[in-house]
């Protein structure tokens, strides 16, 4: 093993109900779960190309980690920095076009 990642295009179910009425391509964390708090998150906008906003959010609803990113119709990956937080569950949130998905990543 090389260390790489392959990644392709499928449907991957989030875990909140509104998931399934927003018609979500694909949201994921990995791995999964993660040591460190060293998670990479994959995500596919469909046809939306536009601003979007990543967060990763703890229990309670709090705000550990934001970021802008740009959905084009191809799957996206980002490198969510090792940040110094609890183990425990957290929630990633993908967030545009007025609709918010959710996908449950562990830290270990």
């Amino acid at each position: 093993a090389n260390g790489n990642m392959i990644f392709t295009r499928e449907y991957i179910q989030g875990t909140s109900v509104d998931d399934v009425k927003n018609g979500v391509s694909a949201l994921a964390a990995y791995p999964n779960p993660a040591e460190d708090g060293a998670v990479q998150i994959v995500y596919d906008l469909g046809n939306y190309i536009g601003a979007a906003q990543l967060q990763l959010v703890d229990i309670t609803g709090r705000t550990i980690w934001s970021d802008k990113v740009v959905g084009n119709q191809t799957l996206n990956v980002v490198q969510m920095p090792q940040l110094n937080i609890s183990e425990g569950i957290y929630f990633i949130q993908l967030i545009y076009n007025e609709k918010r998905i959710t996908q449950k990543v562990v830290i270990r």
